[in-house]
């Protein structure tokens, strides 16, 4: 791949596992099939290892498992290198790590011999007998004859490599897409000399975020290695040249100004005759060799400013993290919202930009063009049957995945624009159907009537998205024998175009009587086909889907049983493959939704809910099933005690009371321990709403029955949940035999079905009450059970819009809730006001008066619907707009949303001429006012969510993020300003990108929240910057009104991507498996599994990918509770670059990767760093949600703790002040986590020498414990004690202060203990403090740690020591210092002060 042969990818191959390399770091045991099944069976393993050796004993050719080979590759130049493979690899891969060396990638058209005899790349080194038992092969790499494809591809690569291509102008990405800021994140001291200094001093945490925190800092430009290169103007070459080999004419301009022109031959590169005038392709006659196989060296030949040039290129790239330069080819890289100026302004001259299309496909563009479906399709067939197989067959479809859906993409953005022409040109304009590349699109509209009767246009966007997301369950089921199409949905300007792969046989024109479909309903309900073929995978997928068999009727009253939905078709394709489509109808209709909303009346009523498409989610039948599931055991295990019982009654009386006594005790103990651990299983599939139980469930289908699955699952238990399964092996286990239970759902009830008898009408009525059994769960359980965890703390509170509605679908709440949520949310609000108001005054004191969580959820929730009612506006806005008015109509819209503070009757900037020669284009934004839009947009939400807003549309101080919200969903990527929401904000002003490292030595303002003075700087500021935007200055008028936005602004609209690529089963069945030996106290199994996973999930993925970036984020908090401190670090950084990359820069998963970044930063002693980090995270977090989000408590605590480590006494205080103020907000003035961040910032104010307060805080803390939990709770006790101790020091305060000082100065500071707060990335043991926290900041879902020190250990903190040595403490200085250093003595107090942070580590 000509991206990665930049010269700095190999030096960091031991860290990093290329996608197509495996190291022997990485695979200790080469492929992981006997580790990933060890810890499920019992005893399998030791059968799989005896028959590999009877096979070894036998002489069978079978290749060993994997062995690591050293190999040597002897170069052309009489030179070698090498390098360390494995005996499973294909030579293909070793030809790819050849290329990626540093030495060797000027070579790009080679083959590989042994002893020699030319190898095949396309086998594994294993199949080759003699190489695989040589112990030092040598294979000899030998230069092959150019193609004219190869010559091409060369050009390419090399202009590459040297740094000779421009930028490109992608339409798919966007720009900057891919962006990473890690490296750019300062974590120096900003003032040389000043080691103390820390890179949170002075933050202000209430301040709004800065947009700069977004930008990547700027880069000196790369070493030029050449002036140019490109295809000369003699290119191609004639006919009778190219018979005598010649390939391409290049030419190249080097750094001494000479012009070369270069023939590409068969044998390799050189120097012409010919010249601007003259055409004379033959060798020129030169001092310097001027002939080379490699396009490189001939260049190092004609140019000595070459080589050293290209010396410090390599270097200059060397400087970056690999993984921030890679060019991802599994996935489309994230593109920014607000993006620099700049950017789009350096756009460099470059002749071949325009050529490369020429280069990469070929004059006639037939190397690109991919039949898609039989790819697909030859994929899905491939053998599965050792794990070998499945790793090539899963990394083969993660890329062909990848590489259709960016094609896809692609040609949609070309619909979205007309630049396709359509197949049906006469048709209307939704109904137009197009071919590019091989793929076919379609509008995501009704246009032919097809969904006329559901909603029309609306119903049929739903269908198209729903489709997409039934087709990803489809390939993630992987049934043999059932195909489906390649499909894509792209939301590009305001409209829904959906890209699929031709399934042959879709346009034939069948005979008549025969069905255009196969399977299903064929024109709508009216006829139905039932093919017997596709009964059998019908009915497989139907069962992993909860789908029941049932009967539909057609419009002559026919009978028909079906195993999937009506809508739900099956087309045989002329290939002979039975293909799935329109799997938008899965599960039932929200019947409860529809009949609320969308009941009886007019068709045109404005208030009936747009559409009927409003099914279930998929997550939520799954979660009720769980829920059934839980029932009917508790069912069978209160039969089984009771007859049990009834069995030892009659045993007792005949057999006498004794003996038989301990039996049934003993069987009763049994039975007991085992129900309660089937009802923890239970539980515990309850409490993830189905998710981690479902896959429990559904693990089992390809290798066994349902029934028998289940009951595994759910009744014996793994080793996860019981640790006392091994020693109890021998006893005989509860089980529960789950075959009479059954749970499908008829997606078909409530769309119009007749059936014709009494019976068919009694089941279809029982079909209907299941249905309404669910949708009642759903409103009546999961939704209130989601606000209240929220509301508690006990899953991660959202950090903006899409974070919530991604916890809804997680729970199968579909995002029409959110209406629900605010509402309840509301109430919620009211009740608790209401019962305040009702308490007597002197408990008014104590209780809050409102919930600050729920009021930040109600606003969220509000937020989220007001961008997706404006991106419905917006929407009808584009839709037939030609694109060139696209950055008019969406800066004119967003004035009339959220700048109308400033602005309240902006105008339209559209080039009148211009849109004169558009007559049939819509131009109604122009008629668009605040005061419309505002209309406008309330009607959708009432329309929508059923919901009345009752407050502005736009939150004061939450502009920036409901921009943020709206260009995410639509696409936009506007320009890096502060703009000016409110007349009162200060003159916009361009952001420029982060200069150099002394950006952190102020604190960031960036216009936002600027200081008082230094305004004259500011307007000299923007008048620079002017100077750079000559579109702006340009139309700019002197009398105009300003508005917030203008059409400069929109720099680019990038397209929305929906797509069905499945996840890779093998590597998360590595990881599980991982994760399962390690609590199983198995750490060198698990640590091989979890490297064995890293492998799997590199290879299948390659490295630049989401799912590769939440492995890392798992793996670094694993590795950390392993005490590999060093690893995970490098773990948690990989995890932040990949997760910028490919989910954004301002992704809250990105946030929380730098959050866990900073606290093993600080866990390995990088403290100052770990700060950098965490700044940088809150800066995001700022633009994302705002200040005082209800998690930042933790993050805010573990910044000042950090202080504390590096001596930072005073501004640790302030951070303790500000968490503690954001906990009294959030959680209320007297909450038992008031109290313990009271307890802690007590602790931080005798640090700082304050006892006075520092007792004044101790108290109320012991006055809220000893209320709230009662004086005898150990919480209470400890504060009493620390209370009086800080009494006594504030009682003897010279002389505290003189020793604590002399503590303070030869200890190591404060020590804590570094916890997490059982994050999302895997759950640590916890103090009572930091559990206690977990419920009002983070708690399980945020995925936040609590910082402390990497020392571990019930030290006390040095605070402690200080005030005990006031009076409490009778040792010496000397001992005082050995002891909060670590080192071992003998006590000299007969009792410690107990602290209340360590009491729960200790009761573990």
């Amino acid at each position: 791949m000509a991206e990665n042969g930049n010269n700095d990818a190999p030096d960091t191959s031991p860290q990093i596992t290329e996608s197509n390399e495996t190291t022997p770091e990485s695979t200790p045991n080469g492929h992981a099939t006997p580790e990933i099944h060890a810890p499920l069976p019992n005893g399998d393993a030791s059968k799989d290892t005896e028959q590999d050796g009877e096979a070894g004993e036998s002489g069978e050719p079978t290749p060993p498992t994997d062995s690591v080979l050293k190999l040597r590759v002897d170069l052309p130049t009489n030179e070698h290198v090498d390098i360390m493979v494995s005996s499973q690899e294909q030579v293909q891969d070793i030809r790819q790590s050849i290329v990626d060396q540093p030495h060797t990638f000027q070579y790009s058209c080679f083959h590989l011999e042994y002893k020699g005899k030319r190898i095949n790349d396309f086998v594994e080194l294993s199949e080759e007998p003699e190489l695989a038992k040589d112990s030092e092969p040598v294979l000899k790499l030998v230069e092959d004859p150019y193609t004219e494809a190869q010559a091409r591809m060369h050009v390419v690569r090399v202009r590459e490599l040297i740094g000779a291509a421009g930028n490109r102008v992608d339409y798919v990405s966007g720009i900057d897409a891919g962006t990473s800021l890690c490296e750019d994140v300062e974590v120096a001291p900003s003032k040389a000399g000043r080691d103390d200094i820390s890179h949170v001093e002075d933050y202000d945490l209430n301040a709004p975020g800065p947009i700069a925190a977004m930008l990547a800092k700027t880069r000196q430009p790369a070493p030029k290695t050449v002036k140019s290169l490109s295809l000369s103007a003699w290119n191609p070459p004639p006919h009778h040249l190219r018979m005598r080999g010649h390939l391409l004419y290049l030419q190249a301009t080097t750094l001494e100004g000479d012009q070369y022109y270069i023939t590409s031959h068969v044998t390799g590169f050189y120097v012409n005759r010919s010249t601007n005038a003259k055409f004379d392709p033959e060798p020129r006659l030169m001092s310097k060799l001027s002939r080379a196989h490699s396009l490189i060296t001939l260049l190092s030949q004609v140019s000595d400013k070459f080589a050293p040039q290209f010396v410090q290129l390599q270097e200059y790239n060397g400087q970056r993290d690999p993984l921030a330069s890679y060019a991802l080819s599994n996935s489309i890289p994230a593109a920014p919202w607000l993006v620099s100026p700049t950017s789009g302004l350096q756009h460099q001259a470059d002749l071949t930009r325009t050529q490369e299309p020429y280069l990469l496909a070929g004059a006639d563009n037939a190397e690109t063009l991919r039949d898609w479906n039989e790819e697909f399709q030859s994929t899905r067939e491939l053998p599965k049957e050792n794990v070998q197989d499945r790793v090539f067959r899963e990394r083969l479809t993660s890329k062909l995945f990848a590489e259709y859906t960016e094609a896809a993409v692609r040609g949609a953005v070309l619909v979205g624009r007309g630049e396709v022409q359509p197949l049906n040109p006469t048709e209307a304009k939704d109904a137009q159907i197009f071919v590019y590349n091989n793929v076919f699109y379609s509008f995501g509209a009704d246009g032919v009537g097809t969904f006329t009767s559901d909603g029309g246009d609306e119903a049929a966007r739903v269908a198209t998205g729903k489709d997409v997301q039934g087709v990803k369950a489809v390939n993630q089921l992987d049934i043999t024998g059932l195909f489906t199409a390649g499909t894509v949905v792209v939301d590009y300007l305001g409209k829904r175009i959906v890209g699929q792969s031709i399934v042959p046989g879709i346009f034939k024109q069948r005979d008549p009587g025969e069905h255009q479909i196969d399977y299903g309903g064929v024109e709508g309900k009216d006829v139905i086909a039932s093919h017997e073929a596709f009964v059998g995978p019908f009915a497989e997928l139907s069962k992993a889907m909860r789908v029941k068999r049932h009967a539909v009727w057609d419009k002559e009253g026919k009978k028909h049983e079906l195993e999937g939905s009506v809508e739900t078709k099956g087309l045989l394709g002329t290939d002979g493959r039975k293909y799935v489509l329109d799997l938008y109808r899965v599960t039932p209709l929200d019947i409860a939704w529809l009949e609320m909303y969308r009941g009886a009346g007019e068709e045109d009523d404005e208030k009936r809910y747009p559409h009927r498409m409003t099914v279930l989610r998929p997550e939520l039948v799954d979660s009720f099933r769980i829920m059934r599931l839980r029932e009917y055991i508790k069912e069978e295990l209160g039969r089984k005690q009771a007859k049990r019982e009834e069995e030892a009654g009659e045993a007792k009386k005949e057999n006498g009371h004794a003996e038989v006594g301990k039996l049934t005790n003993g069987d009763a103990g049994d039975s007991e321990s085992k129900g309660e651990e089937t009802q923890a299983q239970v539980n515990g599939a309850e409490d993830t709403n189905g998710e981690q139980a479902s896959e429990q469930v559904n693990g089992d289908h390809s290798n066994g029955e349902q029934t028998n699955g289940d009951s595994t699952a759910l009744t014996n238990g793994d080793s996860e949940a019981s640790k006392d399964s091994t020693p109890d092996a021998s006893k005989p286990q509860e089980t529960v035999d789950v075959s009479g239970f059954s749970f499908t759902l008829n997606p078909d009830v409530f769309s119009g079905q007749q059936p014709q008898t009494d019976a068919e009408k009694a089941e279809l009525e029982k079909d209907e009450a299941d249905v309404r059994e669910v949708c009642k769960y759903l409103t009546a359980d999961v939704l209130p059970r989601m606000i209240r965890e929220m509301q508690e703390g006990d899953i991660g509170f959202p950090m903006d819009g899409q974070n919530l509605v991604r916890d809804m679908h997680k729970r199968g709440i579909n995002a029409r809730y959110l209406g629900t949520v605010a509402r309840s949310c509301a109430e919620m609000s009211e009740k608790i006001a209401r019962d305040w108001e009702a308490l007597p005054a002197e408990k008014q004191e104590k209780e809050r008066k409102d919930d600050k969580r729920l009021e930040a959820l109600r606003l969220l929730a509000v937020q989220e619907m007001v961008a997706r009612a404006f991106k419905h506006v917006c929407n009808r806005a584009l839709k037939m707009l030609p694109p060139c008015f696209a950055q008019s109509c969406v800066s004119h819209l967003l004035n009339c949303l959220v700048g109308v503070e400033l602005n309240g009757k902006p105008e339209v900037e559209v080039d009148k001429q211009l849109k004169g020669m558009y007559p049939e284009a819509d131009f109604g934004f122009v008629e668009m006012t605040p005061e419309r839009m505002r209309v406008e947009v309330l009607r959708q939400i009432a329309l929508r969510f059923r919901y009345d807003v009752p407050d502005g549309l736009v939150q004061a101080g939450k502009e920036l993020q409901l921009l943020r919200e709206i260009c995410l969903k639509m696409g936009f990527q506007l320009e890096a300003k502060e703009y000016r929401f409110t007349k009162d904000a200060p003159v916009e002003q361009t952001v420029q990108k982060k200069p150099s490292t002394d950006s952190l030595e102020v604190p960031q303002t960036n216009g936002v929240h600027p200081p008082a003075e230094g305004g004259g700087k500011k307007k000299n500021k923007k008048k620079h910057n002017g100077d750079h935007s000559p579109n702006r200055a340009a139309s700019a008028s002197p009398v105009a009104a300003p508005t917030t936005f203008r059409p400069e602004n929109v720099l680019n609209i990038v397209p929305i991507v929906k797509e069905a690529s499945p996840r890779s089963m093998l590597a998360e069945e590595a990881l599980d498996a991982g994760r399962m030996s390690i609590q199983q106290d198995q750490k060198d199994l698990g640590q091989e599994l979890l490297l064995e996973s890293l492998s799997l999930h590199e290879q299948i993925y390659g490295i630049l990918h989401p799912e590769v970036a939440r492995v890392y984020y798992a793996l670094s908090t694993l590795y950390y509770g392993l005490d590999e401190k060093s690893a995970a670090v490098e773990l948690a950084k990989k995890a932040v670059i990949v997760s910028e990359r490919t989910l954004g820069v301002d992704n809250p998963d990105t946030i929380l990767a730098y959050l866990n970044l900073s606290l093993m930063e600080h866990a390995t002693g990088r403290t100052r760093d770990a700060l950098a980090y965490v700044r940088h995270a809150l800066d995001l977090w700022k633009l994302v949600y705002g200040a005082r989000h209800p998690d930042s408590i933790t993050t805010i605590n573990n910044a000042a703790v950090m202080l504390q480590t590096l001596k930072h006494f005073h501004e640790s205080r302030r951070w303790f002040e500000v968490s503690l103020d954001l906990c009294q907000e959030v959680a209320g003035r007297h909450s038992v986590n008031t109290a313990t961040l009271l307890f802690q910032y007590a602790q931080a104010l005798a640090l700082d020498h304050d006892s006075k307060t520092a007792v004044e805080r101790m108290r109320a803390s012991r006055d809220i414990f000893s209320a709230v939990l009662g004086p005898a709770d150990q919480n209470t006790r400890e504060a009493d004690a620390w209370l009086r101790t800080l009494v006594q020091s504030a009682v003897n305060q010279g002389k505290a202060a003189k020793e604590a000082g002399a503590l303070l100065q030869s200890s190591g500071g404060p020590r804590r203990l570094f916890m997490r707060n059982g994050g999302a990335g895997g759950g640590g043991a916890a103090t009572g403090r930091a559990s206690r926290l977990g419920g009002m900041s983070g708690g399980k879902g945020a995925g936040q740690l609590e910082a402390g020190s990497a020392e571990v250990g019930g030290a006390e903190t040095a605070a402690e020591t200080a005030v005990r040595s006031s009076g409490l403490d009778k040792r010496s200085l000397d001992e005082l210092v050995r002891y909060v250093n670590g080192e071992k003595q003998e006590r000299t107090t007969p009792k410690k002060t107990a602290n209340p942070k360590r009491r729960q580590q200790r009761a573990q």
